[in-house]
């Protein structure tokens, strides 16, 4: 089984405004941007299941991102994160009623949700959501669109101390864009690091040593689409050999899971 932990989709009346944002960058989208069209790519790349991270980013967003990721959930090709705003009055709310709908998971992403993955408010909010035995999913580095220093090495690893939860996982490497600090702060923690979006832009050395770095067992295969493709990062990963390559693409995020 191959399993994408990081990709996104979006109501059919929203997905063409959000692969608009790809015009003017050298990227190509993968699909459509619906959830019929992730479908559609699984079923094209030979991916077996594709985790869908949906963003809240604002308080009043919740409701109709969260029902969302209920319905993309339905499908048994997907399994939709769902998502919370750290600075919502009613954020126990939303969290209550994902996990009423089986929903696995939660995403953040700061850049997109205008607050700092370290502040103390966000962190009441992670710990309710451990409380609740959900996965939790952070973007972190860099972001192509926004810019600033809301996921910065020194504020995940932040993060991670406070929490000290198993069911973390960190995207894009754990901090890619921010060179040798991932690997001091972030790379070899007791958390999932993804792939996704980082794996493919770095040198063979580099992707070397981040293998080495950090557990076999924790290191998750993602794409990022329909912001890339998927043959190239499975492609890379199939070249670390079969023990190593079945566990990130599929193995590792079946036990997360609990699939």
């Amino acid at each position: 089984m191959i399993i994408d932990i990081h990709t996104h989709c979006y109501p059919d009346f929203l997905a063409a405004k959000a692969i608009s944002k790809i015009d003017g960058t050298n990227l190509k989208a993968a699909y459509d941007g619906t959830y019929h069209g992730l479908i559609q790519d699984n079923k094209r790349v030979g991916i077996d299941k594709a985790v869908v991270l949906c963003i809240a980013n604002r308080p009043s967003h919740q409701r109709s991102v969260n029902e969302f990721a209920v319905l993309a959930n339905s499908n048994e090709e997907l399994i939709a994160f769902g998502s919370v705003h750290p600075f919502s009055d009613d954020y126990k709310y939303y969290v209550d009623f994902l996990c009423d709908n089986g929903i696995k998971g939660m995403k953040f992403q700061p850049f997109y949700q205008d607050f700092y993955v370290n502040d103390k408010q966000a962190l009441k909010v992670y710990e309710y959501i451990a409380s609740k035995g959900m996965v939790l999913f952070f973007h972190s580095g860099v972001d192509l669109l926004v810019k600033g220093e809301y996921c910065a090495p020194e504020k995940i690893r932040e993060v991670i101390d406070c929490l000290r939860y198993p069911k973390t996982v960190i995207a894009h490497m754990g901090c890619w864009g921010y060179g040798e600090k991932m690997f001091e702060l972030v790379v070899g923690q007791n958390v999932y690091l993804d792939t996704s979006f980082s794996f493919r832009y770095e040198t063979k050395n580099v992707r070397k040593r981040f293998i080495k770095s950090h557990s076999a067992d924790k290191i998750l295969f993602g794409t990022d689409r329909p912001w890339t493709d998927a043959e190239t990062d499975i492609k890379l990963i199939k070249e670390l050999g079969d023990e190593l390559s079945k566990k990130i693409l599929g193995e590792n995020a079946k036990k997360l899971l609990n699939l």
